[in-house]
């Protein structure tokens, strides 16, 4: 079985917080969250089929109220490689609620990649 995931960034821990679809396996390798619920991470670590969704209601609530809340995520399915490399080729992903209405690379807007790499608090992509 394949542990599907989301991932978001935490802004109060400084790192990624990978939230485990239900029925996936436990992850190994993370540092959990009190309830169990949430893993923190830093990276490296990959998802591999990444999907970058924004909703366009919570982006629309932090643009009105000026506060950060979870409204944008990345899903696919975590691997923790023995050691991890990116490759020349990535590209970096941004996201900016205020400027934009989806994840950003520097070819544009992007929905879908073949693997999202996490090292060192950044989303590189190929």
């Amino acid at each position: 079985m394949r542990n599907r995931c989301e991932v978001y960034w935490n802004t109060h821990r400084k790192c990624f917080s990978i939230k485990p679809v239900k029925g996936t396996p436990p992850l190994i390798g993370f540092k959990c969250s009190p309830s169990g619920r949430v893993l923190y991470s830093t990276g490296p670590f990959l998802l591999e089929r990444p999907f970058f969704r924004v909703s366009e209601a919570g982006r629309q609530w932090v643009i009105k109220h000026q506060r950060k809340t979870v409204h944008a995520t990345i899903r696919g399915h975590i691997k923790l490689p023995a050691k991890l490399q990116l490759p020349k080729h990535a590209r970096r992903v941004r996201y900016n609620p205020y400027r934009h209405d989806s994840f950003m690379t520097d070819r544009g807007a992007i929905e879908e990649a073949n693997v999202a790499y996490f090292i060192n608090n950044e989303v590189w992509v190929t």
